[in-house]
């Protein structure tokens, strides 16, 4: 039986994918401009965390208004993510 670690410390580019609310290629593409760093293991990239949190206080910072920060912070229901 696999285990599953509730409080992972890097996600797959699915996750990071139903966290956001975007496609798998959007993260992929997010990856290559460098908007989102993530370390490659074999033909995978894992994001960090951290990273994940980082990028999403940056689009908050950027938001041109309350109701679009809100929006930014709000994750998805569908992806679980926390720092242990």
């Amino acid at each position: 039986m696999a285990h599953t670690d509730p409080n992972p410390s890097y996600l797959s580019t699915s996750q990071v994918a139903r966290y956001l609310s975007v496609s798998d290629d959007t993260v992929l593409a997010m990856i290559k401009r460098r908007e989102l760093y993530a370390l490659r293991v074999g033909y995978h990239f894992k994001i960090p965390v951290t990273e994940l949190q980082n990028y999403v206080m940056r689009l908050a910072l950027a938001a041109p208004n309350k109701a679009a920060f809100q929006r930014a912070l709000r994750p998805s229901s569908r992806v679980q993510v926390s720092v242990r």
